[in-house]
């Protein structure tokens, strides 16, 4: 089991690559392939501003922020 407290304080770069590790290997389909590096340098640039903000976060709060953009604006 992946514990998010770890990643949660990790460094950006150690974070991103244990969130990336969730998405399933696509190794024979080039595009597949695509929408995983996509997913990952968007799951890096999310995971950067919460840190920059210090805000506290989870994987829900990654997987609502890739799927609305009304979910990134800061009130």
């Amino acid at each position: 089991m992946l514990d998010v407290g770890a990643i949660a304080l990790s460094s950006l770069p150690a974070s991103t690559a244990a969130t990336g590790n969730l998405v399933p290997s696509s190794e024979t389909d080039p595009g597949a392939d695509h929408y995983r590096q996509s997913a990952n340098q968007a799951l890096t640039v999310f995971v950067g501003a919460l840190k920059a903000c210090k805000l506290r976060y989870n994987f829900t709060d990654l997987a609502i922020l890739l799927q609305s953009g009304l979910a990134c604006v800061f009130r």
